[in-house]
């Protein structure tokens, strides 16, 4: 064990180190990043520079990326909205699942290998797309809640819990297994039995727990009860039978119900990050460079023609949503790679006979460079959907059923509460905050309000829904209450090196905004103005020309004088 750690933190900051040139490299001629993670373990594989001592660390650290990506995602989910999104869930995925196996199936099996076990097995890893990128993309450009984003979960779920029959069904496609029947069964209940357990530890267990965790206020204790949270509902789903994803996922939307899941996710989201780019270097070092290079034709017209397939299937198992053709092309434009379960199962399908080793290579490199096109295409999905429908020249009968406006089905519409615009962000939930509150409650403003203590969160009902309990601070919960979009943000904390670093990054995140900033002394007003702040108030200056203001009333001085008056003693006091 000794010997071991030090050759992972080696094998780490090698790839790590090479990382960083390779994406600043790519980030001049505007390739995402995922890109760049998989060109690094192309080039630090073992067909290539040789960089890495030990592949079986780097896919355990890989398998701990993807575990806490489905786990972040899970938590910006929710159970109820799950189940809102089920018709969506079954329909669009059984049928994506459905259509792909079968097309792949039948195109291998005349065109490659006629032999059907092949062709069915080469059917499923072709139907599974990249959980990692496709979601980490839309949670970076803040699409998981539109409708294209919430098909594309309904699709990437069913995949993940569609993985384990694959699985089962790998023996008997490969003659080894006896009872298919029993199997099946066993699987269901086990997914029965998991769920249900889930529910009740939520209701009764966990959301007390994390109460007292919270209420220490201990940052570690906190960060260390969510690590622990993932993992072991995550380990208690493999010891099911079930993926360590498909356990993380629901863990997070069992965390997702709790009062501080914007908090652990700004907590979570660091780990995430670092891990979830290790996977995506473990999947560049599968890739064979030399096999790549003397078939390199081939292989990039197998990949483009096998997108497009999965796109186009992809495309009218979600019309069958009877949704518009526009969204229907960006969801199958963005599954349209292959995932990383298709590995797992490639791997174990190579190990019984049930792939040659050229097909799997074959397979390895079509994949790795579908999943390197992916970022391209799901960031420009949008503007390739408008030129399929507007631009490209096509029947009339076709462009106008392309472009015939659809009614957007019910649980499909998008999330109101996390499409907040030109609202009122309330940093703070004292006395001044809950001022601010109340009348833009009964001024019917939107708002939504920022507070870190416990006992304030649970402690007022009639605002509950407007509380993110988290630290201001946190880039993720910047996210949630949507600084880029918000008319006015209100800081009424007390500390004055936190309120002027949020007034410098809200003023950052949103040039247009106004910032009112509530403190205690005057002499700090010009240092927060400097920071960015529109407008600053300070407890002891307003409240003794509040007096002064009321003491003039007694002299019968002409109201605009008195208001001439206030400014010129207010700018003399500031100016000290």
């Amino acid at each position: 064990m000794l010997l071991s750690i030090p050759s992972i933190l080696s094998d780490v900051v090698i790839i790590l180190a090479l990382a960083i040139p390779v994406i600043l490299l790519l980030h001049r001629v505007s390739l995402p990043s995922i890109v760049g993670f998989l060109l690094t373990g192309v080039l630090a594989g073992p067909y290539v520079l040789k960089l890495v001592t030990s592949q079986e660390h780097i896919d355990i650290l890989a398998e701990i990326g993807v575990v806490l990506l489905l786990f972040t995602i899970g938590m910006e989910f929710s159970l109820p909205n799950l189940i809102r999104i089920r018709k969506a869930v079954f329909i669009a995925g059984s049928l994506q699942l459905i259509l792909t196996t079968t097309v792949f199936a039948f195109i291998t099996y005349f065109g490659t290998i006629d032999y059907l076990p092949i062709a069915i097995f080469y059917g499923f890893l072709s139907t599974l797309s990249s959980t990692a990128i496709v979601l980490k993309l839309l949670q970076t450009r803040g699409e998981m809640g539109s409708p294209h984003g919430q098909i594309i979960l309904a699709i990437l779920i069913f995949q993940d819990i569609a993985v384990v029959p694959m699985m089962l069904m790998m023996p008997i496609l490969a003659g080894l297994a006896d009872n298919v029947v029993q199997e099946i069964f066993l699987m269901i209940v086990k997914t029965a039995a998991v769920l249900a357990f889930l529910v009740l530890i939520s209701k009764f267990v966990l959301k007390p727990f994390l109460n007292l965790v919270v209420m220490t206020k201990s940052k570690e204790l906190f960060i260390s009860t969510i690590v622990v949270i993932c993992f072991s509902v995550a380990y208690l789903t493999s010891l099911a039978g079930l993926s360590l994803a498909l356990g993380a996922f629901l863990a997070g939307l069992v965390m997702s119900e709790s009062d501080y899941s914007h908090d652990a996710t700004s907590y979570i989201l660091p780990f995430k990050e670092i891990f979830t780019s290790i996977f995506f270097i473990s999947i560049g070092m599968l890739m064979d460079i030399n096999f790549l290079w003397y078939n390199l034709g081939e292989i990039l017209l197998l990949t483009i023609m096998s997108m497009a397939i999965q796109a186009f299937l992809a495309f009218w198992a979600v019309k069958a949503l009877k949704i518009t053709a526009k969204t229907a092309i960006m969801v199958g434009i963005s599954i349209c790679q292959i995932g990383e379960f298709a590995f797992i199962l490639a791997k174990s399908g190579t190990e019984i006979g049930l792939m040659p080793i050229e097909l799997y290579q074959y397979f390895l490199s079509t994949s790795v460079l579908s999943m390197a096109i992916a970022p391209m295409l799901i960031l420009n999905s949008k503007k390739i959907a408008h030129f399929l429908i507007y631009k490209l020249p096509k029947p009339k009968v076709i462009s106008n059923w392309a472009t015939k406006r659809v009614k957007l089905p019910e649980f499909l519409h998008e999330f109101k509460d996390k499409n907040l615009e030109d609202h009122i962000v309330i940093i703070g939930f004292g006395y001044n905050g809950k001022t601010i509150a109340k009348a833009a409650r009964l001024s019917n403003i939107p708002f939504i309000i920022i507070e870190t203590d416990p006992k304030k969160v649970k402690k007022d009902s009639l605002y509950r829904k407007n509380i993110l309990f988290g630290d201001a601070m946190n880039e993720e919960v910047q996210h949630q209450v949507h600084f880029d979009k918000a008319r006015i943000v209100v800081i009424t904390l007390t500390d004055l090196e936190i309120t002027k670093v949020l007034t410098h990054k809200i003023k950052y995140l949103n040039s247009e905004v106004g910032v009112l900033v509530r403190n205690k002394r005057a002499k700090d007003i010009a240092t927060i103005e400097k920071a960015g702040a529109d407008i600053v108030v300070t407890d002891e200056l307003e409240t003794n020309l509040e007096l002064f203001t009321q003491a003039l009333q007694y002299y019968y001085l002409p109201q605009r004088e008195v208001y001439s008056l206030i400014s010129k003693i207010r700018e003399e006091l500031i100016d000290e």
